[in-house]
């Protein structure tokens, strides 16, 4: 299982880095935001989501597209493994670079909250609720894009990724980051990957 994990490090290894540059660019937009205020972030902060939400569609697309072209899953199931063993190291990989993006923004939240908002109770409560809607929003996107993957349909692919990301964004502007959105982003996520899971175990190799 590791060695799959590796391996799907280093196939994708273009999507960290750019998951890494996303979340310095993050962070460095909520430094600004705790000097120059709020108001100063929201158009960043707004385009830089679309930016990484379609990221994170596009790099579901590319683990399956890159498996079907390169008949990698055909070459892995001769060996000692399972479909099932396969698709869980990718999405793995997936899921890590998703908190690649998120996890640093969460913590450098929550220090300048600290340190500018010192009196502000709730303050946890707001990072605990927009981090878990968000980790939620970057997931379902990229579930979506192991789905549209699969497909052999370019003109789909590219239209779902472009349009997936602010459909799940609309979502959260529309109910909030707030339980409601999460449990919505949840059932999509599980519909989602409950359907790449089927595909894929059906699939000839």
């Amino acid at each position: 299982m590791l060695t799959l994990i590796k391996r799907e490090l280093e196939d994708h290894a273009i999507h960290f880095a750019l998951a890494v540059a996303i979340s310095a660019t993050l962070v460095g937009i909520l430094a600004y935001g705790a000097y120059a205020g709020l108001e100063a972030t929201v158009a960043p902060l707004m385009f830089l989501g679309v930016a990484a939400l379609i990221g994170c569609c596009a790099m579901g697309v590319a683990q399956v597209y890159t498996d079907r072209t390169n008949r990698i899953s055909s070459f892995l199931a001769t060996l000692a493994v399972t479909r099932g063993q396969i698709l869980l190291a990718r999405i793995t990989v997936g899921v890590l670079a998703l908190a690649t993006i998120l996890l640093p923004a969460a913590v450098a939240a929550t220090v300048l909250l600290r340190k500018f908002l010192p009196l502000m109770r709730f303050y946890w409560r707001a990072i605990a609720e927009v981090s878990a809607t968000g980790f939620l929003m970057v997931l379902a996107c990229y579930c979506f894009g192991l789905l549209l993957g699969s497909t052999p349909r370019k003109l789909l692919v590219v239209g779902g990724c472009l349009s997936v990301p602010p459909l799940m964004m609309s979502l959260v502007v529309a109910k909030g980051f707030e339980g409601e959105a999460m449990v919505v982003l949840g059932l999509l996520i599980l519909a989602s990957l409950a359907r790449v899971t089927t595909r894929f175990s059906s699939t000839p190799l």
